[in-house]
């Protein structure tokens, strides 16, 4: 019996096998493959002709777009008056030529001043070979605008960029000053952003006066200072680049703001009531209208340690200092003449004394309110009554070196050769400020 229905298991088995042969067999099971793949053929060519029309209605779009476009410019420029053409093909021309030159720019300018790139030296004075650099920021009840600057310096620059030391000149006598490392985020010491940090003091002055951010420095390190006000953020790079500059020239004042001092246009107007020669100061649009320059704002800019303790030292004119106190202005100007009167400068091709200007990127928080012009040390209320009262320091300065036997030490400079950034091909209005505030400067532009 068993027997039996192994033998029906193995009959039912090659039954099944002989049914599955002639399935494979069948015309019919070869006509649904054949048909199959014919059907996966022609859905191939469907998608390859919805990829070209596909394909074809862009391209159809672009070439009706930009006849439609060319169309529109014909009839527009059909209508025109001949001026009005002369004025679009000149506006045209300018702009693809500034184009051009922008892109050459871009791709070959270079770094360095006349005197450096020459090899030419006027006064041998032994070169710093400081590789870094310590940061001080002038700051009055704003304390805001001191931790964004401390941050950013110290911080977000800091190390990487050379910064390693960040001084604080606290004016506020009746406010004790906080925790140096207060200004700090807080983070893991051990991280790469604290390793990256510049150390941070409080240099708290004795008196409330624009001179103490002139006070010689317990504990700097290397000879090389930042003068900042805290309203001024020179970017990280700029920063550096200033930085090479100073180390070309270390003894010259090199910094983002150029200022000029000069004559009166009009030779009737030159003497003041005194008999003194007027001297009347300019900011970046004369300066790049002239293409001349004779110093740089201390507000930003890099200079030699020695200078501090020549500023409040016994050679220095006490005269000059209390002239600051009592006007709340100018210190800057006071020391751009003792730097010009130390280093000599005559102005000559050569020198490697005269101030340089860095051409960069800088955010000023303070064009129109800054420390000596606005709040406690304002005495100017409008932007030309300031420029004014800038003047009228420089005539009494000078005033005062020459009751001492000294010149004027103020010469002017070319905008061109005392650029640190090298335009290519070296167009004169191709230098640029530093922020699109130094446009505004235009009081005292026509005087």
């Amino acid at each position: 019996m068993r027997m039996d229905e192994n033998n029906q298991g193995s009959y039912r088995h090659k039954l099944q096998e002989q049914q599955h042969l002639r399935h494979l067999h069948h015309p019919t099971h070869h006509y649904n493959y054949q048909h199959q793949y014919q059907d996966d053929l022609r859905d191939d060519k469907d998608d390859d002709e919805k990829k070209r029309r596909r394909t074809s209605w862009r391209n159809l779009t672009v070439q009706t777009a930009l006849s439609s476009f060319l169309l529109m410019v014909r009839r527009r420029w059909s209508v025109l008056k001949k001026r009005s053409r002369l004025i679009l093909v000149a506006i045209f021309i300018f702009m693809s030529f500034y184009s051009m030159i922008s892109t050459m720019d871009y791709f070959y300018s270079s770094y360095g001043v006349d005197s450096v790139r020459k090899g030419r030296r006027s006064i041998q004075l032994a070169v710093p070979t400081t590789p870094a650099f310590a940061v001080v920021i002038n700051t009055y009840k704003r304390p805001y605008l001191l931790q964004k600057a401390v941050r950013h310096y110290g911080e977000k620059c800091g190390r990487k960029n050379r910064v390693v030391q960040i001084f604080i000149v606290w004016g506020d006598l009746d406010v004790a000053p906080p925790d140096p490392y207060s200004f700090y985020t807080k983070v893991d010491e051990s991280s790469a952003a604290a390793r990256n940090r510049a150390t941070v003091s409080i240099l708290r002055a004795e008196k409330d006066s624009l001179n103490s951010r002139f006070l010689p420095i317990d504990g700097l390190v290397g000879e090389a200072l930042f003068m900042v006000d805290d309203d001024i953020t020179v970017e990280c790079t700029s920063l550096s680049r200033g930085f090479e500059a100073w180390r070309s020239q270390p003894y010259a004042l090199v910094g983002y703001y150029p200022r000029l001092a000069s004559p009166p246009l009009k030779e009737s107007n030159r003497l003041t009531e005194t008999g003194d020669k007027k001297i009347v100061y300019h900011g970046w649009p004369r300066v790049f209208w002239t293409g001349k320059f004779n110093f740089v704002l201390t507000k930003a800019s890099f200079l030699h340690a020695m200078y501090l303790d020549l500023y409040s030292g016994p050679t220095h004119p006490q005269e000059i200092r209390d002239y600051v106190d009592e006007h709340h202005n100018c210190e800057d100007v006071a020391m751009a003449l003792l730097v010009a009167n130390q280093t000599k400068v005559t102005g000559r091709p050569g020198s490697d004394h005269s101030p340089v200007y860095v051409e960069g990127n800088v955010a000023d928080g303070g064009a129109l309110n800054g420390i000596s012009t606005s709040g406690h040390f304002a005495l100017a209320t409008t932007p030309s009554s300031h420029m004014s009262e800038r003047s009228s320091c420089l005539v009494d300065l000078n005033r005062m070196y020459k009751e001492r036997g000294w010149e004027s030490p103020l010469h002017q400079v070319q905008l061109r050769d005392q650029s640190w950034v090298r335009h290519f091909p070296g167009f004169w209005w191709q230098i640029r400020p530093c922020n699109l505030w130094e446009w505004l400067s235009l009081g005292n532009i026509f005087t």
